[in-house]
């Protein structure tokens, strides 16, 4: 996994680490009610989202590292323009 960092981590501990980035979280470990994420083993970062997408695209298990998910999440606080509207 060249360039590929695997460090198990608190989100608080990733945002405080990597502020306003997108970042590649393995088995990550969410509320049970939610989608927000506690913690997760920190792969890779970047600024820009399609590069950790382009990342995870070419992941390579070694070294017995097991991946059951992958979550890309942006540490930051994500401002939209005014007038837009987020469906879910």
């Amino acid at each position: 996994m060249k360039n590929i960092i695997v460090k198990y981590m608190t989100f608080k501990e990733m945002q405080s680490s990597y502020p306003n980035t997108w970042i590649l979280v393995s088995n990550p470990v969410s509320e049970p009610a939610s989608a927000d994420i506690i913690s997760g083993y920190f792969l890779y970062k970047n600024k820009i989202k399609k590069r950790v997408l382009e990342k995870s695209k070419d992941l390579k298990v070694e070294d017995d590292f097991i991946i059951n998910l992958l979550r890309i999440i942006y540490t930051g606080e994500i401002k939209l323009p005014k007038n837009h509207i987020v469906c879910l």
